[in-house]
């Protein structure tokens, strides 16, 4: 909904409750999680890439400041594997938590949305 109301030059009427929902998501690493956490709040190992992309884009649309913008940084920059690939959490040991085309692709749409240099590969 909201990439429809920013395609049509329009935001949304009152967006501080969308803010408020996505800033209780963040973990302390700086990343996002999804709202089907289980534990009560965001705990590290739940952050993930895309989850905190979306929040960028949330954050950003709604013209709110992204909080802890360095940590966000580092949580993204954490994701990095050793042959330049992106996983989806910097530590996690879950399945699928590998170097993926999608997550690296992302990784470097959102360095850009934060002001970010991607670190060389």
């Amino acid at each position: 909904m909201l990439q429809g109301l920013s395609a049509s030059h329009r935001s949304p009427a009152d967006p501080q409750p969308l803010v408020d929902y996505v800033l209780r998501r963040q973990a302390n690493n700086g990343g996002f999680a999804d709202e089907r956490s289980g534990n009560g709040g965001p705990v590290d190992a739940e952050a993930h890439l895309l989850h905190t992309g979306r929040a960028l884009t949330v954050l950003q649309m709604c013209k709110s400041p992204i909080p802890n913008r360095d940590r966000v940084a580092a949580f993204i920059h954490g994701c990095r594997n050793r042959d330049g690939s992106y996983r989806w959490n910097p530590r996690a040991s879950l399945p699928g938590n590998v170097g993926d085309v999608l997550y690296t692709g992302a990784a470097l749409h959102f360095f850009k949305t934060l002001g970010e240099q991607p670190p060389e590969v």
